[in-house]
This record gives structure tokens, sequence and C-alpha cells, in this order.
């Protein structure tokens, strides 16, 4: 049995991330702020702290049990709401992310496994986008990820921890917000249409976007974590472009009696236009692709 830290597992991503340590029998603690995450979302098992990040924690002390790894999943992950209001998105993903490079440093944490994002990649002319493209963010959260980015390699350079930067792309699945419409483009479009309600679209329906189901990159997650491999950064992606408007086609053929418009309007600040990511790295070093389809991925997302 291993021990693990998870930040922000009351959230989509980290609530099933730590339901799926436990159900394998680890040890499992949580921190979470609940700003966006859910008290209700925390498995049954696992050690929840209220804590927000972007002060270092003052109760993991060196007198308890070694953490095996840190998953950093914790921070504000919405490059629209980062510009309302830019000094809360540092702190909640780069200050927050000093804070557990001090926490590893002390405990001498063996491995982290941080949750980036392609939102530092911006606008590339090159498709599909590989590890070493340019990375210019165009919002001050991916600014703020890209910056966590070097801050943990620079820590890497400088001690025995082992760092896999998670690069993740559009993920999908249960669990998601669907109130929260700034985050989450299929759990946007689907929280309209389960409220019988036209979709807004912010942004051209030209637009391209890698979605990856949450089973995928729960797998993925689980797989680094075991690396020692020193500092990697690597996309968690299919290699698979969709358009928005081939999106909205899918999701409304899980709904055939809804008469149901579709409404665009300009784009948000700092949107990208096509994000698809490369997935030759990880599957070289890994052996690992995803393994959900996206009319799949829906499919499954609806039954759940």
């Amino acid at each position: 049995m291993a021990n693990y830290l998870v930040t922000g597992g009351a959230g989509f991503i980290g609530s099933h991330l730590a339901k799926k340590l436990l159900k394998m029998g680890h040890s499992v603690e949580i921190i979470d702020d609940l700003s966006k995450g859910k008290i209700e979302s925390i498995p049954p098992g696992a050690v929840f702290h209220k804590f927000d990040l972007q002060r270092p924690p003052d109760f993991l002390g060196p007198d308890r049990k070694p953490l095996d790894c840190i998953f950093h999943l914790a921070g504000q992950s919405s490059g629209e709401r980062s510009f309302a209001d830019p000094i809360r998105d540092l702190q909640s993903n780069l200050i927050s992310t000093y804070n557990i490079i001090q926490i590893a440093n002390q405990l001498q944490v063996p491995k982290i496994v941080f949750a980036s994002s392609m939102s530092v990649y911006g606008n590339q002319k090159r498709i599909p986008l590989l590890e070493s493209s340019p990375t210019e963010p165009l919002t001050p959260y991916g600014t703020h990820k890209l910056a966590s980015e070097q801050a943990l390699r620079v820590f890497a350079n400088h001690s025995k921890t082992s760092i896999s930067v998670c690069r993740l792309f559009n993920v999908y699945g249960p669990g998601q917000d669907l109130a929260d419409r700034s985050q989450g483009m299929v759990s946007i479009y689907l929280s309209y249409l389960l409220e019988n309600k036209p979709i807004l679209v912010k942004g051209s329906l030209d637009r391209v976007r890698d979605f990856i189901y949450i089973e995928d990159v729960i797998d993925v997650l689980l797989l680094v974590s075991n690396s020692r491999q020193g500092y990697e950064v690597l996309n968690i992606c299919t290699g698979i472009g969709t358009r928005i408007s081939d999106l909205l086609e899918m999701l409304l053929l899980q709904f055939p009696e809804h008469q149901t418009q579709i409404e665009v309007v300009s784009g948000t600040l700092g949107d990208q236009f096509e994000v698809v990511g490369s997935p030759e790295l990880i599957e070289s070093k890994y052996g690992w692709n995803a393994g959900v389809s996206l009319d799949k991925g829906l499919e499954k997302l609806l039954t759940n």
C-alpha cells in the first residue's frame, strides 16, 4: 500500500483519481479549499484537509507517514476567469505549486505528478502540438501553468524528486460541474441540453479541440506516478482533433427530441483556435494511448 496526497481532490479530475487510488488499496489524503470542488465528491476513506494552498500547509509534518507521490491537481482552471482575477489565478496556480515544492522538499517526496494544461501552447501554426512546440500562452491561467512547470523543473534539477508534468487537453466525463459555464466545453454544452435551452457557443464553430475521456486521464496519471525519470513533460491527449460543430452534432444526436438551437457569439479573451496534441512521446516512453473514442466517451458520460 502506498501513501498519496491529491491536491484538488474534491474537484472533477482529483475526485476520480482519489476514488481509483482508494479502490486500489492505497492511502489517500486530499487538500482542497472547496472553492470549486464539492465536499460530496470526496470519496469515503480519504483523509480530507480543507485548506487553500496559497499558504504552506501546517499539518504535514515530518513525523508522519512518508508520501510516495503528490498529485498536484489543485488550481483555478478557467482561462476566461483568469482575466477577471489574475492575482487570484497566480495564487491558486503558481503560489500553490511553490508550496507543494516546499512540502516535497521537506518530506523528501520521491515523485510529483503535476496537472498542467494545453493552454501553455497558445495558438501555434504547426499541429499536432509536440512537447517541444513553442509555449506562448494567451491567458494569465496559461502563463501561471507554464511558470509552475518551470518552477518544478528547477526543483527537480536540485533535488531527488522525480516530476512528471502532464499537459492535459480537453478532459470530459461524469462528475464535471455542469453549473460552471466558464470551463469544460463538453460539460458547458451538455448543461444547456439538459435544461432544454439554446446552446450558447462563445467563438467559432470551426475551432478544433482534442477531447480526452476522464478514465484515460486517470490511467495515465497513475502510470507516470510510478516513473522515476527526473523531469519530463508529456501531452495527455488523443491526437485526434474535433471541430466544435462536430462535437455539437454528436451531442445533439443523444437528444433527438430536443429542439435545441445553437447561438454563436464572439469568443472569450485568450481563446485558442486549434489545439490538438501529439501523444507520440507518451506512447514511446510508456506504451500508453487513449482507449476511449469521443463517441464512446459521450455515450459513457450520458449513461452515468
